[in-house]
């Protein structure tokens, strides 16, 4: 069963608009994940990386480049070494001017905000076996993921007091900006429960 559709911009004729200057134009063929969202650290993990997943595991498109926005992040570039996507197929294009693609394919795996389960279970195995996650790890920890550290979105007030009643609990304090991706997967492979805020 084919979880993803294919959408080819140029062959179906669709045409926003077209400014007039400082455009971007890419006269090879490319493949652009991205809908929205590209640096964000959710919408990366469960609506963009499944699309490369299930682009990579039908073959799709194979020696094309995924195009994206840039700068690229780190854990960005992480997460695509983990996918096994050569760094000779990501291209990054400078700051958000308007880009002409020759031709373009857009995967879409699942509507806005809602996940696609199978192809994010097909990234959870890819991630896994590349962070090397055994089979035979049993999950047991207890882990508080913390914001008390990102100064900049989405904190919560009363982050010291939730912290001090969860260790009294078993909870260990996680600070999941200080580590890894790799790191990341392993860490919480290993948690059999975990608390955090949401958004």
């Amino acid at each position: 069963e084919n979880f993803m559709y294919m959408r080819l911009i140029n062959e179906r004729r669709v045409l926003l608009s077209r400014p007039k200057k400082n455009i971007a134009e890419l006269d090879e063929p490319c493949i652009h994940p991205v809908i929205g969202g590209q640096f964000n650290y959710y919408t990366w993990m469960v609506e963009i990386l499944p699309r490369i997943a299930l682009i990579e595991q039908l073959g799709l498109f194979s020696n094309l480049p995924y195009v994206f926005s840039g700068p690229m992040s780190g854990w960005q570039m992480e997460t695509l070494d983990l996918m096994g996507i050569p760094r000779d197929r990501v291209v990054s294009l400078e700051g958000l001017a308007p880009v002409y693609f020759e031709r373009v394919y857009m995967p879409i795996t699942s509507r806005y905000e809602i996940p696609n389960i199978p192809s994010l279970r097909l990234v959870r195995e890819i991630l896994g076996a590349s962070a090397r996650v055994g089979h035979g790890t049993r999950p047991g920890k207890r882990l508080y993921f913390s914001r008390s550290r990102q100064t900049q979105h989405r904190t919560l007030v009363n982050d010291e007091e939730i912290s001090e009643w969860l260790v009294q609990q078993g909870f260990d304090i996680f600070h999941p900006e200080q580590f890894s991706v790799t790191e990341q997967i392993r860490i919480f492979s290993e948690a059999g429960v975990i608390v955090g805020p949401t958004g």
